[in-house]
């Protein structure tokens, strides 16, 4: 049975935001895929926050596409910052090394890098 998740995404002036809650796994990464990749295309240089607030699992996958989102913003002169993350999702995201990749934020702390 595929996972529960929510995926929505906002762009303002300043930065595009892609929200992801529920399960994300294997199913929804095609479709993650591709919101990000608008994100990313949406201010040059790329300003994307992913917020994970009501993440409940990710898997391997869906991971993959978040690091390669996170290489693009960065390979590009711009950045990613993922907010909304919990103890369970940075617990899970060290386990798998993540925390020392991405930039990592509580919920509602977005700081502009310079």
């Amino acid at each position: 049975m595929p996972a529960t998740f929510v995926l929505s995404a906002v762009t303002s002036d300043d930065v595009a935001t892609v929200r992801l809650s529920g399960e994300v796994d294997l199913t929804a990464v095609p479709l993650l895929q591709s919101w990000l990749a608008r994100a990313l295309a949406a201010h040059q240089p790329p300003r994307v926050d992913v917020d994970l607030t009501g993440l409940r699992s990710i898997d391997s996958f869906a991971l993959s596409a978040l690091m390669g989102a996170d290489r693009y913003a960065r390979d590009t002169g711009g950045w990613m910052t993922v907010t909304g993350v919990d103890a369970p999702v940075r617990a899970l995201l060290a386990a798998r090394g993540l925390d020392r990749v991405l930039d990592l934020r509580p919920s509602g702390v977005l700081l502009f890098p310079c």
